[in-house]
């Protein structure tokens, strides 16, 4: 519970940082305009050149020196720095326009693109976060990239994957969110048997296990013990039979881990063995093994025709 409250501030923060950069954002603008018009625009009549009075009276308390000020203390470097850029453009004297309106479209031609980018991912995330779409701390899956929030910043967010690189994703650019940090999640295993195999038995078995787990020490990130769902399906290699948990966010990988232990090691003490697949060569009679057959065949009888006759001349040398 207390986690929950500490995300939900987080979030708030978070709003309140976009809220404030998109106002500065609009102040930049806005002051940089108004910098613009105060440095002059020229108009050349035959020759000569007439100032015109500035086009928009800035407040007195709105100084360069004061958004600086305000713009340094964004959270958000690429947009920190934008901002900065722009403020020192106007500052120097060589940005005056020499032609009516020309720089200033040009420059605010640049900053509503640039700024555009800013306010779709800020509003984005905005949305992403009123609607409580993720936290810190929670395992994500965006378009093929996956990971753990680390960090949640105005424009984007940071993703850590589990083999360690972080992934730096902007709000604009997700299409939608897979969270499989809420609530609860369900883990299905299958295993194949040989087609002997009692399916019956095998059930009694997942059943066991499902007991048994109950008295182990994660015992309490279990929701629903682990059970049989029976025959999956039948290839050819022998029977699928399938089992599932039902278990805590992230509690789920030692648990099914500790499960695939307990159907080995009950499999193999009640006889049980895992379908493998096998190759079966079917070797027909060559024509040199049907010859040799033959010959063979002739050997014998050769022999046999020998004897007869050696029994036949011993016969005839009997004296009479």
């Amino acid at each position: 519970m207390e986690q929950a409250v500490c995300s939900r501030e987080n979030n708030m923060k978070t709003v309140y940082c976009a809220v404030r950069t998109l106002f500065l954002a609009f102040v930049v603008v806005a002051w940089t305009q108004a910098g613009f018009a105060q440095t002059g625009m020229t108009a050349v009549t035959g020759g000569s050149q007439e100032q015109e009075p500035a086009a928009v009276t800035l407040p007195e308390y709105l100084t360069p020196e004061t958004v600086r000020e305000l713009v340094s203390t964004l959270s958000d470097e690429q947009v920190r720095q934008l901002l900065l850029e722009r403020l020192d453009a106007v500052a120097r004297q060589d940005t005056a326009p020499t032609e009516p309106g020309r720089d200033v479209l040009e420059f605010l031609g640049s900053s509503f693109v640039a700024v555009g980018v800013l306010i779709a991912n800020a509003v984005t995330g905005l949305f992403f976060l009123v609607d409580d779409a993720f936290r810190v701390g929670e395992y994500l899956e965006i378009d093929g990239t996956v990971g753990t929030v680390e960090k949640i910043s105005v424009r984007s967010l940071q993703l850590r994957h589990h083999q360690g690189p972080v992934h730096t994703i902007p709000y604009g650019e997700i299409p939608k969110i897979t969270n499989n940090s809420r609530d609860w999640v369900i883990v299905k295993l299958k295993f194949t048997v040989p087609f002997d195999a009692d399916v019956n038995t095998v059930k009694k078995l997942f059943k066991q296990i499902g007991k048994d787990i109950m008295e182990a020490p994660y015992a309490d990130d279990i929701i629903q013990t682990f059970k049989s769902q029976g025959v999956y399906d039948v290839n050819d290699v022998g029977i699928v039979v399938r089992g599932k948990f039902m278990a805590k966010p992230g509690k789920q990988w030692m648990i099914r881990k500790d499960v695939y232990a307990r159907v080995q090691k009950i499999f193999s003490e009640n006889g049980i063995e895992f379908a493998r697949r096998e190759v079966r060569v079917k070797m027909p009679e060559t024509e040199e093994g049907a010859d040799a057959a033959g010959n063979g065949t002739a050997a014998a009888a050769a022999e046999a025709a020998i004897a007869q006759q050696e029994e036949e001349m011993q016969a005839a040398a009997k004296p009479g």
